[in-house]
């Protein structure tokens, strides 16, 4: 699609990851495990590497000498796009997959609009990550997943919805959360189960280590979807303005999705979901966890897990929120 960019940056980075990956603090290609990395990629030259600063919301980007786009970062935000080998998931019990090119990861902090040497070096490091994405690990929870664990503890698997809507990420693992002074024990009739918001805080935070919080906490991911759209971590890049969103064009792979879907609560946002591209149909899919379909679902069940056309999704979609 055309962008309108303010600036054409060409970064200086004329050193080799070893000498970049020296002394900056946020990432090196050591901070990767040998097991998930691509032999090719960190130690790839970002020689040549152009950062083109688009305006608006629009991310920057970080393309190669050749202009292969291996990058963006949005200011304000954590969650990076970055190219990689294509992919494809899919779920028992449904015919809808979902297959992308794109990976999706976290910086440390949220990217501060200029692309220096220890973003080059972050970048570099993670376009070699071979290890599950938040795209992979959002899929983990699917219906049909294998359980996953780590010291003895259940951390992924087929994921129900819940006896009700309550179910957050410590209620699927069966832990006890600290938050501050206060003490979140499980609920024992919600194990391995997550509710919409639930399943974005396991994904984002428990998985990846996003600081959460129960209320609103500037910087934190809250338990309710209404309060992640109006103060979660991240950049809002579209807000709620009652109405329906028919406008794609901004949306990037790991985005926050955010709707209206039930009509007891007025125009209130009710449930959240992460975009996860384009399907086969060039459909815009999201995943999230849903009542009628018991869990996470990119699937159809419950109306089309699409944002486009008419159906009951796309006519409750709202906002967007880069975490």
């Amino acid at each position: 699609m055309p962008h309108h960019f303010r600036r054409l940056r060409v970064v200086p980075i004329v050193a080799g990851i070893a000498l970049l990956a020296a002394g900056f603090g946020r990432a090196s290609a050591a901070s990767v495990p040998s097991s998930d990395r691509d032999s090719a990629g960190p130690e790839r030259a970002t020689v040549g590497w152009v950062t083109t600063r688009m305006g608006g919301p629009d991310p920057t980007e970080v393309r190669d000498a050749a202009g292969t786009l291996l990058a963006e970062l949005t200011d304000g935000a954590r969650t990076v796009t970055l190219a990689g080998p294509a992919r494809s998931w899919t779920e028992a019990g449904s015919a809808t997959g979902i297959g992308t090119d794109r990976w999706v990861r976290l910086l440390p902090t949220s990217y501060d609009g200029i692309f220096d040497a220890a973003d080059a070096a972050w970048v570099a490091a993670a376009l070699g990550d071979r290890s599950p994405d938040i795209l992979a690990v959002a899929f983990q929870y699917v219906s049909g997943a294998p359980s996953l664990s780590q010291a003895g503890l259940a951390i992924a698997g087929d994921a129900r919805y819940g006896v009700a809507a309550g179910a957050d990420f410590n209620d699927f693992l069966g832990v006890a959360w600290t938050y501050g002074s206060r003490i979140d024990a499980p609920e024992p009739a919600e194990l391995r189960s997550l509710d919409c918001s639930g399943f974005v805080r396991m994904v984002l935070g428990y998985r990846f280590g996003m600081r959460m919080s129960i209320g609103a906490s500037a910087g934190a991911l809250p338990r309710r979807a209404s309060d992640q759209l109006a103060s979660g971590p991240g950049r809002l890049m579209v807000a709620n303005s009652g109405h329906r969103l028919t406008s794609y064009d901004n949306l990037r792979a790991g985005d926050l999705v955010f709707f209206d879907a039930s009509t007891v609560d007025g125009p209130a946002i009710d449930h959240v979901g992460i975009y996860v591209g384009r399907d086969a149909q060039g459909l815009h899919r999201f995943i999230s966890s849903r009542r009628m379909a018991d869990g996470p679902t990119v699937g159809d069940v419950g109306g089309a897990s699409v944002l486009d056309g008419f159906g009951y999704w796309a006519l409750a979609f709202r906002a967007v929120r880069r975490p």
